[in-house]
């Protein structure tokens, strides 16, 4: 029989990414010790549906699941329900206080409405997945595994972009890119966003969204195409014209910066010398004060 004294807890959905443990392994670890196995996480409402993601399937391996922290389930953002023979208070409630919020929830919508609850929010982030695959270089960087959390990122697929940059700087462009998008998203986004820098912004979306996400992600995505071309064509030209060096400086995510260097500070120690610093910014920013002038402020 199972050993009651001992147990093995498994997360089935984290808050930010909606990891969900290795459900099998620890399946057949809880069988081999006899052990019962448990899973809590934010992601268990969506097993209330009659179709839920099939990645979740792999929960009715345990014998019991509890909601945590979900916001799929009305008022479940601080409670636990364990899901066991029947509905069981978790012992770690203090107060009932912290159940009046599920109780008033399920009390107006019924268990149908619920169920239409977590539907509805489930919906709403695939609708909101299928619009994001289909815009230009946001790269979708997993399957919505848990049905409401999406993971994406900038990644231009331009070839030409490796010709003119090493695989570091580029690495470097496109994470300062995609922390652009992520403040420009932030400011039009009600939902939680989490940027995690190479491994992609994460968007927990656990209700309907608007239109807002897409036609950002649309429109910055355009603007950063465009940007990387003109910063291919810059690299480009830059290369025929003499005394002038492309800078590839991923700090600087936009067309890119040049620098006037002329034959006789192109030696190592008069660059290297205060007096040829000092003239060579001298010179360029006499080039850049005329650029400025002639096409606005664009040149810096």
């Amino acid at each position: 029989g199972i050993n009651a004294e001992y147990g093995v807890i498994a997360t089935a959905g984290t808050r930010i990414t909606g990891h969900i443990d290795n459900i099998p392994s620890l399946r057949s670890l809880s069988d081999t010790y006899e052990m019962w196995l448990h899973a809590r996480g934010s992601v268990c409402p969506l097993l209330a549906l009659p179709d839920p993601p099939q990645t979740l399937s792999l929960l009715t391996q345990c014998d019991s699941v509890a909601v945590y922290n979900s916001s799929l389930l009305p008022g479940c953002t601080s409670v636990s329900l364990s899901l066991l023979s029947e509905l069981q208070l978790p012992s770690d409630v203090q107060s009932l206080e912290t159940l009046l919020p599920l109780w008033a929830g399920v009390q107006c919508q019924g268990a149908e409405g619920c169920v239409g609850s977590v539907r509805e929010r489930y919906e709403g982030v695939m609708e909101l997945y299928r619009e994001i695959q289909s815009i230009r270089n946001i790269q979708i960087m997993e399957y919505p595994l848990t049905g409401h959390i999406l993971c994406f990122r900038y990644l231009a697929e331009d070839a030409t972009l490796f010709e003119t940059t090493d695989s570091e700087i580029y690495n470097r462009l496109m994470n300062n890119l995609n922390r652009e998008l992520y403040g420009q998203l932030s400011g039009v986004s009600t939902v939680e966003l989490v940027d995690l820098g190479e491994g992609g912004i994460f968007l927990r979306a656990e209700e309907r969204t608007d239109d807002n996400i897409a036609s950002t992600l649309r429109s910055y995505s355009a603007a950063f195409d465009l940007s990387l071309r003109l910063r291919v064509e810059l690299y480009t030209r830059t290369r025929s014209v003499e005394n002038f060096l492309f800078i590839d400086d991923p700090c600087y995510p936009s067309t890119g910066a040049v620098q006037y260097l002329p034959q006789y500070l192109r030696a190592e120690e008069a660059c290297r010398s205060e007096e040829g610093r000092e003239e060579l910014n001298e010179v360029n920013r006499k080039i850049a004060e005329y650029l400025a002038q002639s096409w606005g402020d664009g040149v810096i």
